[in-house]
């Protein structure tokens, strides 16, 4: 398939597989195994500066990806670290939030310090308010989930209101900080650091607006559809990961003098993950290289519902491959899991909807 398989995207793997190595696994994802874990800013800048941060920014901003560039990214660094990788999708979600609307590319210019120079470009975050339900049910009003939480980012795009009402607003750095209400690590670790937030009108009265009315509906539609994208990237990837722990494991393992990967059991069980691990790939990337032109069969939507359990499986299964070891910490593989399962409860699926089902 020349949209996956191809040397520039090779390249581009290859790159990040490197860049995970020496920044995420030998600092981040070693400092989380010591019980000292922190916000991975250094790591991020130094992805920002080789290019990767840019997205689906246009080329004129440096930036040459599109969301199959994207996908692959957060694929990789996934791989190693998928509190890292989440990080990076909801930055690339606030992006495709910004050049959705009109005059977006002047905006995003705005946001970067007013030039399209190749170069460090301000980390985003996103707030998800609680009208981002299923069925159209609509939860109390001015209350935000923030990811990652607002003092480790340079900005942060709100939503607020509904039709004609609703505007699009970005706040900078911690300037709203005082409105968290919670802050959790969602992962279990700072890395993934997210905030409950309860914003009066007043406070969001007073915050930068970028867009209004449709051209603001239209943004939250493109930031919550590439969420679904960019969250079942990274789910794909940890599930990829977690099968090549356990099939090292089952190499080395022995067990009635010869390794574990010879039982036909633990064989057949690492088959079954990888043939899992295939479909969520496949199916990735043909939502990826479908784009926006997916009103009608909402693509995104399945993806994400398919990811989900997809990915949980092939966790869990690698897991039960370690035995008891696969449920300690010192093994890492645990954490895959709850990251997993993280991902899986921040957004909802709306395949109700699409197969035109009605909820009472």
């Amino acid at each position: 398939m020349e949209w996956f398989e191809n040397e520039e995207l090779a390249m581009i793997s290859d790159t990040i597989s490197t860049f995970s190595a020496q920044e995420i696994q030998g600092k981040v994802v070693d400092l989380e195994r010591l019980g000292k874990p922190e916000f991975p800013r250094d790591a991020i800048d130094r992805l920002s500066a080789m290019g990767f941060l840019w997205g689906p920014a246009p080329e004129d901003m440096g930036s040459d990806m599109d969301r199959v560039t994207s996908v692959t990214i957060l694929s990789g660094l996934a791989f190693c670290s998928a509190g890292f990788a989440s990080i990076v999708a909801a930055h690339y979600a606030a992006l495709d939030a910004l050049l959705a609307i009109r005059d977006g590319f002047e905006l995003l210019k705005g946001v970067s310090g007013g030039n399209g120079e190749r170069g460090r470009l301000p980390l985003l975050g996103i707030a998800l308010n609680n009208d981002i339900e299923p069925f159209g049910h609509t939860a109390e009003g001015g209350r935000y989930r923030a990811i990652p939480t607002l003092e480790k980012v340079d900005g942060t795009v709100f939503f607020h209101d509904e039709g004609p009402e609703k505007k699009m607003l970005i706040a900078r750095g911690s300037d709203i900080s005082r409105s968290v209400t919670m802050t959790n690590d969602l992962s279990g670790c700072d890395e993934m650091p997210t905030a409950e937030m309860r914003l009066p009108d007043d406070i969001l009265g007073g915050l930068e607006v970028l867009a209004e009315g449709n051209n603001a509906c239209v943004a939250e539609a493109a930031m919550v559809s590439s969420l679904k994208l960019y969250y079942s990237a990274v789910m794909q990837g940890a599930a990829r990961s977690a099968t090549e722990y356990a099939l090292d494991y089952a190499r080395q393992r022995r067990q009635t003098g010869r390794a574990i990967i010879y039982h036909q059991n633990v064989r057949k069980k690492i088959v079954e993950m990888e043939i899992k691990n295939q479909s969520m790939t496949s199916f990735l990337y043909r939502a990826a290289c479908n784009g926006t032109a997916d009103h009608e069969f909402n693509l995104k939507d399945m993806l994400y519902a398919f990811t989900k359990s997809e990915s949980e499986y092939v966790v869990n299964e690698a897991m039960q491959t370690l035995g008891g070891y696969g449920y300690m910490r010192e093994y890492g593989i645990e954490k895959k899991l709850r990251d997993v399962k993280t991902l899986q409860a921040i957004l909802p699926t709306t395949l109700t909807e699409w197969l035109g089902l009605q909820v009472v």
